[in-house]
């Protein structure tokens, strides 16, 4: 599938699968509704607790200042909690609280159970494509996060 339009089409129907997703969660769930960016940094807390505000900014490649914002936000639906860094006392460490680790859980069971209802009304064969395609997504979402080794490709001449 290196045919320009038929990438085109593969990015078209990742971002309707997320867009679908992320219409369909905040209706099924009486949590919070978080923006994208609020529940990947808290999702990412969740499952790192401890994290300090910088990290969060490098791992979401989000500017300082626009973490520091989701932070406060967070911390306004007390889904996150602060203690000092015992490292470095001028540092916060960000925890998750447990009405976040809660939303967190209702969040992804949600998005999960959202997916595997669409996936069963598939036709075998269409769910056999998907599964097969597995491992090339995680490499494209590692590719897109930085977290893939990087292929140099030599220009075009």
């Amino acid at each position: 599938m290196s045919n320009p339009s038929d990438l085109r089409a593969l990015d078209n129907a990742l971002r309707d699968i997320a867009r679908a997703v992320r219409k369909a969660t905040p209706r099924l769930t009486g949590a919070e509704p978080l923006t994208d960016t609020q529940f990947e940094v808290l999702r990412i807390i969740v499952h790192n607790p401890g994290t300090a505000a910088g990290e969060l900014a490098a791992l979401t490649g989000m500017q300082p200042s626009n973490m520091s914002a989701t932070l406060r936000q967070l911390s306004e639906y007390s889904l996150i909690d602060r203690e000092p860094d015992p490292g470095d006392r001028r540092c916060s460490r960000i925890l998750p609280t447990e009405k976040a680790i809660a939303h967190a859980r209702e969040m992804e069971a949600v998005r999960t159970g959202l997916v595997l209802d669409a996936l069963a009304t598939l036709d075998p064969a269409d769910r056999e494509s998907l599964t097969a395609a597995i491992g090339g997504l995680r490499a494209l979402a590692g590719a897109l996060t930085g977290t893939a080794p990087r292929v140099t490709r030599p220009r075009d001449s």
